[in-house]
């Protein structure tokens, strides 16, 4: 019984961090395409 609910905190952690991390990179990745889209530009 306590082995399960460690798994389910385990479990319920990871989903956390995904959506965190998907997040985060949701955020920054506008700003990254933009600049690579610029120094796409900048080569051609």
């Amino acid at each position: 019984m306590i082995y399960r609910r460690a798994v389910d905190l385990a479990i319920q952690r990871h989903q956390d961090f995904v959506l965190l991390a998907v997040e985060m990179a949701g955020r920054r990745f506008p700003k990254f395409s933009e600049n690579y889209m610029k120094f796409l530009d900048g080569q051609l």
